[in-house]
């Protein structure tokens, strides 16, 4: 057992509330002191925390070697303590302390979803009472680890509320607001549990405190919907406090859902100033359901109203014919219909529903008689329903979109979405037998499909009778026909997405028509610069779209088509060949030199930039498929290389293959820019080969890209291609090959004054020396790189170099100063964001612990790097952690575990042909069978990597290492005649490893 170990059933370490170490017989309180400060940060962080860190965060006012000096008497110090003494270790570099904690227990807890631990674990916010002020670092991440674990606790909470009776939902909804007097949410919990035990006096006055709270520090109002639940009948005793997503199933209309629209009606209505509310939103969206629904509750309040249909009518003479039929009031013959609506209803309260009123919202005489209305009726309320704004003064405007539908991190909770729940109820009327348990993924893919358009989901829904819900899905994929089917159980209007799609063509503009069809050649969410640039969309033209629920408006200047209506405006375009033409020419235009603008290796931003691409990526990937098939080389090059680079960040190399295609040969008769394009292809796939660890493909891309710049007279691409050259030929052992290329790049860079240049090829180099076991030289490459790279700004370089430095530091046995580095360079990666780039750090720092002999440490990080490497689908480092885990278990004496381990590594490696890995997993393999008792097959081994041509002098003495630590075993005459036998090659060695150690 780690000695670290020994302390973790000794007692736990309370950071919540009160901070204090308990052992069961006493309790030892912290005080506000530093050297609890210290005690209580490495316990939370769990693992090695470089010391230079932690000074500066205990100490950033004093200089480096003060704050370092400090914090010397402060780990002396922590060491007096009984209890901390045997659990706080270091090394010159780093330290930590191993000791259980409640934090830990409340992050597995909440992990695995053990809400009531979390909850009895949360005894308040971290380390109270021992604040520091004074000590702006370590206030800092106190702060920010405080509502890391507060919103833990919080969601717990959440979570558990429709669980428990009212009283106790009471009481844990009232210690978050505690908590967070500003948290709407939980306000808004308490106030339900408080109207569900019947207490409504207390729950206005919760509402009341809120709203003067929120006044008086924000200067801002409540919610709509907070509003709406604060003056809303009492719950009926006894009635369990449950969420919105909890609501009751259905109603007999068939009606879910829209519970945070129905408050927010209900509130509107409420206001004095809001006595015209347009529900607006796009055909078959659910509006004349919710109004039909808000009638109900409206009626309940003691308010009469009425649901006038207005589908079938024209002109604002049978608008008041029709409110007056509605109404029960007969129209005098003589008498215009405004002036004796005006009579019946001036001194009545009421609330009139107009439903489907858009065909009648330009008409100057509708507009007139609905002014008149509402001027002279003082007490009347109108509630309409339209696929455009009524333009009408003073009109409120609430937008309905499709009902909420799962992303993919909900799918373990899609039945509580609303149109998951839409869909089954209609399938259930069609198929009483429906099980949805069995159809969970396809019925959420629907959803996805329609966007939550409930009228879409109820069409898809009827299939059900002849369809599976994945053929369903098919269907959706291969295009509308589906959705097209007419039902006789609905109006003409809404007989099919179809017919609601030319319902609302037929009320636009001819300019509105044109430009409608011409945005559906977006994918994604589009700038209104872009909407101008490719469709020349006006920003009139594009609000007006807006105000007719044709177009979405979206935060930051952006807009987005529904994926039903971009369908049908697709197929508005398609009828004029030539128009769709020329809008896919500007389309691709336009996009792919976005892309072009980032196709260079000099940019230090260039990863930034490319993060900038992603939303838009379904727009760039379309343009790069016209250029291919347009032959337009010009645009296909420089976008491939630049969507490459996008999936390389990205960790989906698969993906980028496939959207890049096969790399055709070069022809002969190619001109400059036809090679310059087949370069920018070659290198893409290059790029993305190397990620998937394909290394002797990638260097044959690589190879055809320098041969077809240097034919395009290209400095900068030649240099391209010889960095992946570099770094392929290193991964396939080739050192010399390796070096030569480094040299050609880094003596090209420095004329060109290529910093990013430079700074890669020193990195090669770096790599280079490194493999070949001249550490101190490689950390002199990697040092002026990171130097480099530090000066321009290249964070992503400025990373790789804290991982090659770590990696020199373990090859030259400087373990702890490898740490440093490397916990560091892992911090800024998680800090970045450059996922690609974490397994490189998991696997060095699984071994450097490996090799200090904190085997738990070891085993955690290889367990995590493996998780990271398999869903990236990146095996470069798999075989390092998976040696590893081998060496973990051969020093167990665990030698059946360690087997199918080495045989993994080797699996893996004979597809990758990575030298590091290959002679690594072969030593593994020969330590284990040495350790085992199969001593002659681990000197067949180690004797086997000694005379290969192509060992390098580090793995040559690696190699005799091994024949060392077995040679008393291995009678001398065995020995001779191994290495006088016909030796194996290295790929056999690994064949034969892949096949069954021994």
């Amino acid at each position: 057992m780690h000695q670290a170990d020994s302390i973790m059933s000794a007692g736990i370490l309370r950071l919540l509330g009160t901070p204090g170490f308990e052992d069961g017989a006493a309790v030892h309180r912290f005080a506000r002191e530093r050297v609890y400060q210290v005690i209580a940060y490495l316990a939370y962080e769990g693992d090695w925390v470089q010391r230079g860190v932690l000074a500066a965060k205990l100490y950033g006012e004093h200089s480096e070697a003060a704050a370092r000096r400090n914090l010397r008497k402060l780990l002396l110090r922590a060491r007096s303590f009984d209890w901390c003494a045997h659990a706080l270790q270091a090394t010159r570099e780093t330290t930590r302390l191993a000791i259980d904690t409640d934090v830990q227990a409340l992050v597995a807890a909440a992990r695995a979803q053990r809400t009531q631990e979390v909850i009895e674990l949360y005894r308040g916010p971290l380390l109270e009472g021992i604040e520091a002020p004074e000590c702006r670092g370590f206030n800092d991440w106190l702060e920010t680890q405080r509502e890391r674990l507060r919103l833990l606790w919080r969601g717990a909470v959440l979570a558990t509320l429709s669980q428990v009776p009212a009283v106790e939902a009471c009481e844990l909804s009232a210690r978050l607001i505690a908590a967070d007097p500003l948290d709407e949410t939980a306000v808004r919990a308490h106030i339900v549990a408080l109207k569900t035990t019947g207490d409504q006096t207390q729950a206005r006055r919760v509402y009341r405190v809120y709203a003067e709270r929120l006044a008086a520090e924000l200067g801002i109002e409540p919610s709509i919907e907070l509003r709406a639940l604060a003056d809303s009948p009492v719950a009926p005793a006894g009635a369990p406090a449950r969420s919105a997503a909890a609501a009751d199933d259905f109603d007999a209309d068939g009606f879910v859902g829209r519970v945070a629209e129905l408050q927010q009606v209900a509130a509107l209505l409420a206001q004095d100033d809001c006595r015209l509310l347009t529900l607006i939103g796009p055909g078959g969206v659910g509006k004349s359901s919710l109004a039909r629904r808000a009638l109900r509750a409206f009626d309940t309040s003691g308010c009469p109203g009425c649901f006038v249909a207005l589908e079938d009518i024209g002109t604002a003479a049978e608008l008041g014919s029709r409110l007056a039929h509605a109404l029960q009031l007969d129209l005098a013959s003589n008498v215009e219909a405004l002036p004796q609506l005006i009579e019946f209803l001036c001194a009545r309260p009421a609330l009139l529903v107009l439903d489907n009123f858009e065909h009648l919202a330009g008409a100057a005489e509708v507009r007139g008689l609905l002014d008149g209305l509402l001027a002279n009726c003082p007490h009347l309320t109108l509630l309409v329903t339209s696929r455009v704004r009524l333009d009408v003064a003073h009109e409120w405007l609430l937008p309905l979109e499709g009902l909420p539908y799962p992303a993919p991190e909900d799918d373990d909770r899609a039945e509580s979405f609303d149109a998951v729940r839409l869909f089954v109820r209609a399938a259930r009327r069609m198929k009483p037998d429906f099980a949805p348990a069995t159809e969970r993924a396809a019925i959420v893919e629907i959803c996805r499909q329609v966007e939550g358009l409930p009228l879409a989901l109820e069409i898809a829904a009827a299939w059900t009778r002849l369809l599976t819900c994945a053929g369903i899905v098919a269907e959706l994929q291969r295009g509308t026909e589906l959705l097209r089917t007419p039902s006789n159980t609905r109006p003409a209007r809404q007989a099919s997405i179809e017919a609601v799609f030319e319902h609302s063509w037929r009320l636009l503009a001819p300019i509105e028509r044109e430009t409608l069809a011409r945005l559906a050649v977006f994918r994604s969410p589009f700038s209104c610069a872009n909407a101008r640039a490719v469709a020349g969309a006006s920003l009139p033209v594009l609000a007006a779209l807006a105000d007719k629920s044709l177009l979405q408006r979206l935060p930051g200047d952006r807009c987005s088509l529904h994926a039903l209506v971009r369908r049908f405006a697709n197929a508005q375009l398609h009828q004029r060949s030539d128009a769709a033409h020329e809008v896919a020419k500007r389309h691709a235009e336009h996009y792919c030199a976005l892309l072009s603008a980032h196709a260079s290796m000099e940019s230090v931003q260039q990863r930034d930039a490319l993060r900038r691409i992603e939303p838009e990526l379904a727009d760039a990937l379309a343009a790069l498929a016209w250029a291919r098939s347009a032959n337009r080389t010009d645009l296909a090059g420089p976008s491939a290389l630049v969507l490459a680079q996008l999936f390389d960040l990205t960790g989906r190399s698969r993906e980028g293959l496939a959207v890049l295609g096969t790399l055709d040969d070069l022809p002969s008769t190619a001109t400059r820019a036809q090679a310059r394009t087949h370069a920018q292809l070659a290198i893409g796939h290059a790029t993305l080969l190397a990620r998937g660890a394909r290394f002797a493909h990638a260097a044959d891309c690589a190879n055809q890209a320098l041969a077809a710049y240097r034919s395009a007279g290209d400095a900068e691409g030649i240099r391209m291609a010889l960095s992946i050259l570099s770094t392929m030929s290193l991964k396939l052992g080739r050192h010399a090959e390796s070096r030569r290329h480094c040299m050609h790049g880094l003596k090209a860079a420095e004329h060109a004054r290529d910093q990013v240049g430079i700074a890669t090829f020193l990195n090669n180099l770096g790599q280079v020396e490194n493999e070949l076991g001249n550490w101190d030289t490689a950390i002199d490459q990697y040092q002026r790189a990171l130097e480099v790279n530090q000066k321009i700004g290249n964070q992503v370089g400025v990373i790789a170099q804290m991982n090659n430095l770590g990696l020199a530091h373990i090859g030259a046995g400087r373990f702890a100063q490898a740490l440093g580095l490397l916990l560091e360079g892992l911090r800024q990666v998680d800090e970045s964001g450059f996922g690609a780039l974490k397994t490189y750090f998991l696997v060095n720092l699984a071994r450097a612990h490996l090799e200090m002999g904190n085997d738990a440490d070891a085993g955690r990080r290889a367990a995590e790097g493996l998780m990271l490497a398999r869903s990236l689908a990146d095996p470069t480092n798999v075989p390092g952690l998976l040696i590893v885990q081998a060496e973990l278990a051969r020093k167990r004496g665990a030698f059946s575990e360690a087997r199918p381990l080495l045989r993994e590594a080797a699996d893996v490696t004979r597809a990758t042909q990575h030298r590091r890995w290959v002679v690594r997993t072969l030593l593994a393999c020969a330590r284990v069978l040495a350790a085992a008792g199969d001593v002659p097959a681990a000197a067949r081994i180690a004797v086997g990597i000694e005379h290969d041509p192509a060992s390098t002098k580090i793995e040559i003495a690696d190699a005799k290492t091994v024949l060392g630590r077995i040679v008393d075993d291995l009678a001398p005459a065995a020995l001779g005649e191994q290495r006088a036998a016909d030796l194996p090659s290295i790929d056999r060695l690994l064949a034969e490893v892949a096949t069954g150690v021994g």
